[in-house]
């Protein structure tokens, strides 16, 4: 099993962009949250600051390599950088990936005014801006790290983003 990561903040729209692309063509979809959750680990949907990161992580590792199936592709939505339980940026280890068969990068940006209303949309909380603005761009620094060092190729996907070239590289 290959699977290509959709890394992005919280409310950037990862969940909606796998979606429509499952609507062009087949595939199973996953969030990093509902394989934890999998485990056996209790996850609160709208809660967006985590406590137990590492622990998750290592359920999360564990949980994707159970459904790994050698012929089939997967996506994945997830993040590189969490906010802790005190609210404060954390990067997630790159030892999570370790093992496992990620193959492509896609990550996704938005405006962060628009994130924000998002997440007060979908959860009904208010979170600061600048937070929003500093999570999304620890995020993609991640992202890029990861990609540069392991030699994984990367998308970067906003509103102005072409669908059809987003879909020749993930397809």
């Amino acid at each position: 099993m290959v699977y290509t990561f959709f890394s992005g903040v919280h409310g950037v729209g990862k969940t909606t962009l796998m979606s429509r692309l499952k609507k062009n063509k087949e595939i199973k979809c996953f969030s990093a949250s509902d394989l934890i959750r999998n485990s056996g680990k209790s996850i609160i949907k709208n809660q967006k600051f985590t406590s137990d990161i590492d622990e998750n992580q290592l359920l999360l590792k564990q949980e994707l390599l159970k459904i790994a199936d050698k012929d089939q592709r997967i996506f994945l939505d997830g993040h590189f950088c969490l906010l802790n339980k005190e609210g404060n940026i954390e990067n997630i280890s790159f030892l999570t990936f370790e093992g496992t068969q990620l193959e492509k990068i896609v990550f996704l940006e938005e405006n962060p005014v628009v994130i924000c209303q998002r997440l007060f949309d979908r959860d009904g909380k208010k979170y600061d801006l600048e937070v929003i603005r500093e999570f999304q761009k620890a995020e993609k620094l991640q992202a890029f790290k990861f990609s540069e060092e392991n030699d994984i190729p990367i998308f970067v996907y906003n509103n102005e983003s072409n669908f059809e070239e987003l879909m020749l590289f993930v397809f």
